[in-house]
C-alpha cells in the first residue's frame, strides 16, 4: 500500500511535492491543514469518561463532567466526542447531552444501567442543553447497552427522552440529532420519547422490555427511523407528528400494537410486525403511505385504518401462519385489514389465513386485495 510520497511515481511524487503544497501555501491554507489552530484542537478532542471519575460506583457525574468539558462553553459552533470504554457503569440519570456533542461507546461491552429509585430518563437532551437560550441540536448516543432497571423504578422515565422544544434552530429549522447501534432494554416507560423536535435520526436500535413504547415520537415531525427493532414492549412504535418516515423496522411480540401511526404524511417502507397483542399496524393518520409490508399473526387487526383519509397501501401481505385460532401462539389475526370510520383510501395486497380477510367500509376508496 502507498503511504509516503517515496511510494508514488516519480511524476505524481513531484506533483504532490512541489505543486499542490506549493498551491497551498500561496492561499495560506497549508499552515492551517498542517497545524490546526488550539480551538479547533479542542472542539475536535477525545474525553473518556474513566479520566472524569473520582471513584465510587456512581458514575453520573463523571458522564457530566466529560459532556460539560467537551462543550464547555456550550458553544453552538462547539462539541467533541465523550468515549465510554467498554464497562459497566451505574448512573442516576438525566445525564444533559450538549449541543454538538457525541457519546460513544464501543457497543454491547459499554453497558449503562439506571440506578434503583432514580426515576430519571438515563441521557436527556432537552431546551436547556443548547447554547444562547436555544434548544440543543446536532447531538449523537451511540455504541452503548443500556439498561433502565425498569422494576426499581417508581415512576415510568424513558431510557432517552430527547425533547428540544419548537423553538427554531441555524439548521434549517432542524434539531437534527442522532441516535445510532444501541441496545436498550428493561425501561421503566418508553425505550426512545421523542417530543417536539424536527429531524431526529435513528438508526439500528434493538429495544426490549421496556413499559411504554420502544420508540415514541410525540408532536415531533421529520424524524427518520431506519432498521429498528421494537420487541416485547407495551407498543411498538407510536408517531405522532407529520413527515416520519420509518424504513426497515420491525416490531414483534409487543403487548399492544405494532405501529400505532397518528402523524399525517408518514411513511412506512419495508416493514414487519408480527405477533403483537393487538394490531400489527394501527393507522390514524391521513396520507399515511405503507409500501411492501408485512402483518404476521398479530391478534386483532393485520393493518387497521381508523378515522384517517387518504391512506395509500401497495404490496400488502397479511396473514396469519396457522389456519385457525387454538389458543396458542403464534397468534391468529382476526382481519386481514379493518376499516373504521375511513374513506377515500387505497390498498392492494395479498391477505391468507385470517378469520376475517377484509372488515368495515371503504368509502370513495379503492381496495384490490387477494384475499386467499
Amino acid at each position: 500500500m502507498m503511504g509516503a510520497t517515496g511510494d508514488l511515481p516519480i511524476g505524481r511524487r513531484a506533483f504532490m511535492a512541489a505543486g499542490i503544497t506549493t498551491g497551498i501555501a500561496t492561499t495560506g491554507l497549508a499552515a492551517a491543514m498542517v497545524a490546526p489552530s488550539p480551538a479547533a484542537a479542542a472542539i475536535t478532542s477525545t474525553r473518556s469518561v474513566v479520566d472524569f471519575h473520582n471513584g465510587g460506583s456512581d458514575w453520573t457525574a463523571a458522564f457530566q463532567a466529560a459532556i460539560d468539558d467537551a462543550n464547555a462553553t456550550n458553544d453552538r459552533h462547539g462539541g467533541g466526542l465523550v468515549h465510554v470504554p467498554a464497562g459497566r457503569y451505574v448512573v442516576a440519570g438525566n445525564i444533559r447531552v450538549h449541543t454538538g456533542v457525541t457519546v460513544q461507546g464501543e457497543g454491547w461491552g459499554s453497558f449503562i444501567r439506571l440506578a434503583s429509585q432514580a426515576n430519571a430518563p438515563i441521557f436527556s437532551v432537552d431546551e436547556t442543553t443548547g447554547a444562547d437560550g436555544k434548544p440543543a441540536f446536532a447531538t449523537m448516543i451511540c455504541g452503548l447497552r443500556l439498561n433502565g432497571n425498569g422494576s426499581q423504578q417508581a415512576g415510568s422515565p424513558p431510557l432517552i427522552k430527547i425533547a428540544t422544544g419548537s423553538a427554531t434552530t441555524p439548521i434549517f429549522n432542524d434539531h437534527r440529532h442522532t441516535l445510532a447501534d444501541l441496545y436498550m432494554q428493561y425501561g421503566a416507560g418508553d425505550g426512545v420519547a421523542i417530543e417536539g423536535t424536527r429531524a431526529t435520526r435513528v438508526d439500528n436500535l434493538y429495544v426490549t422490555k421496556c413499559a411504554g413504547s420502544g420508540l415514541s415520537a410525540i408532536d415531533a415531525s421529520d424524524g427518520l427511523f431506519t432498521r429498528v427493532v421494537s420487541a416485547g414492549n407495551g407498543v411498538g412504535f407510536s408517531l405522532a407528528g407529520a413527515s416520519n418516515n420509518l424504513l426497515a423496522c420491525r416490531a414483534s411480540r409487543n403487548s399492544a400494537d405494532g405501529f400505532v401511526i397518528t402523524s399525517s404524511r408518514s411513511a412506512v417502507t419495508n416493514g414487519y410486525s408480527l405477533d403483537n397483542g393487538r394490531d400489527g399496524y394501527r393507522i390514524q393518520g391521513n396520507e399515511t403511505n405503507m409500501t411492501g409490508c408485512v402483518a404476521d399473526s398479530n391478534r386483532e387487526a393485520g393493518v387497521r385504518i381508523s378515522s384517517a383519509r387518504r391512506v395509500v397501501v401497495g404490496g400488502l401481505s397479511s396473514f396469519s401462519r396457522v389456519p385457525s385460532d387454538n389458543g396458542s401462539s403464534p397468534f391468529h389475526q382476526q382481519w386481514g385489514v379493518r376499516f373504521e370510520n375511513t374513506g377515500d383510501n387505497f390498498i392492494s395486497g395479498v391477505v391468507r389465513q385470517n378469520q376475517t380477510g377484509v372488515d368495515g367500509s371503504n368509502s370513495n376508496g379503492i381496495t384490490q386485495l387477494v384475499v386467499v
